[in-house]
């Protein structure tokens, strides 16, 4: 019964392999997924000598939002010695990125972006996303530091700037490949986006205008320059004001990260600033 199970499941296993040779559209593969799923219920040996059930099985999970499933068969692939088969390793290796990702577990995003950008001769296609998933997982991780004071201003910086030149690589490949697949016309949009508030940051960490400066997009702004000049030459000189900037400093940039990417809250802000900013005006003829 175990010998006719074993070649019931080699049977299925060869006609997944069939199927996936000659597979034109997303049908084919699923069909190929399927007999590979059979396999495995009949429990196929086959699949302790070669890796193409598990990742099949894996990229069906995936599309079918069966995350868990999916990271078993990936690393299932990755098990196998895959030096001459390249492709077939940081294809499994990005969609664990991918769903590391949907799970924002940030760590495993770097360890596995990480994972292949160790490797040479990437496909342009592999290499733009691997680049996104560890600048994203880099700059998450610094900055949730930075927030809980494990690194300082001067240490984040330098992480930012490398941060924001890998972002920059991807992006190139992107605007390359964009006309091949609409996934990177939405990670070219992704990408602005994390530009953008990274450099708002960085202009927020010279300011320490964390809240306004996600408002005005600019360090330059009068809105903010006029803040500043409040804080240092007024509330800097008193025991309330100096209470007030450190309570500020702490709970502002989480806020100033949420305002940032929401309109209706920057018009929100916007209006409490000006404001303040006109109260200031008057009050200090400034």
């Amino acid at each position: 019964m175990k010998k006719e199970n074993s070649d019931i499941g080699a049977n299925f296993y060869q006609a997944g392999i069939e199927a996936l040779a000659s597979s034109t559209s997303v049908k084919d593969k699923e069909r190929a997924a399927n007999y590979f799923f059979d396999a495995l219920e009949a429990g196929c040996d086959q699949f302790d000598k070669d890796f193409l059930g598990w990742a099949t099985i894996g990229e069906y999970c995936f599309y079918a939002k069966n995350y868990e499933q999916a990271k078993i068969y990936f690393k299932k692939v990755l098990e196998f010695d895959l030096q001459e088969y390249l492709d077939i390793k940081t294809n499994s290796l990005l969609f664990l990125c991918h769903i590391y990702m949907i799970e924002d577990n940030i760590e495993a995003l770097l360890e596995y972006s990480k994972n292949i950008l160790s490797y040479e001769q990437l496909s342009e296609e592999i290499l733009c996303q691997a680049q996104y998933y560890f600048a994203r997982s880099k700059s998450l991780i610094s900055l949730r530091s930075w927030e809980t004071k494990k690194i300082s201003n001067e240490e984040i910086r330098p992480i930012l700037k490398e941060t924001i030149s890998t972002y920059k690589k991807s992006l190139k490949l992107c605007k390359k490949l964009k006309n091949k697949d609409n996934h990177f016309k939405v990670l070219i949009n992704d990408i602005n986006k994390d530009i953008l508030n990274l450099l708002g940051f960085e202009d927020a960490i010279k300011t320490k205008c964390f809240i306004a400066n996600a408002v005005f997009n600019s360090p330059q702004a009068y809105e903010i320059l006029l803040l500043q000049k409040y804080r240092d030459e007024i509330l800097s000189k008193n025991l309330c004001g100096q209470l007030f900037i450190t309570l500020y400093y702490l709970i502002s940039p989480p806020i100033a990260r949420v305002v940032s990417k929401n309109i209706l809250l920057k018009q929100f802000f916007k209006s409490i600033i000006n404001k303040i900013v006109i109260y200031i005006e008057k009050k200090h003829n400034f």
